[in-house]
């Protein structure tokens, strides 16, 4: 799945949130489109603090480590995005 899709669904999940979320999460797939994983995390783990138990940003924040190669640092996040 690319990054663009992956803005465009949490883009649909954050529909009833506040403009300021949405842009940050765009800024956070396109910070995992080009690469920035450490970044992307941060920035998805602060999203999961504004949004917390949302499933999709779960998923994000646990794939930016893992697409970043650090496995270990995903699974906590992807276990409570299937909760």
């Amino acid at each position: 799945m690319t990054s663009q899709v992956l803005c465009i669904l949490v883009a649909m999940l954050l529909s009833g949130q506040s403009s300021d979320l949405v842009r940050r999460s765009q800024a956070a797939a396109a910070a995992m489109q080009k690469g920035s994983f450490d970044e992307a995390a941060r920035m998805y783990q602060e999203l999961v603090r504004a949004v917390p138990g949302d499933a999709g940003l779960l998923m994000n924040l646990g794939m930016a480590p893992a697409m970043g190669g650090s496995g270990a640092k995903a699974i906590g996040a992807l276990e409570r995005a299937i909760e």
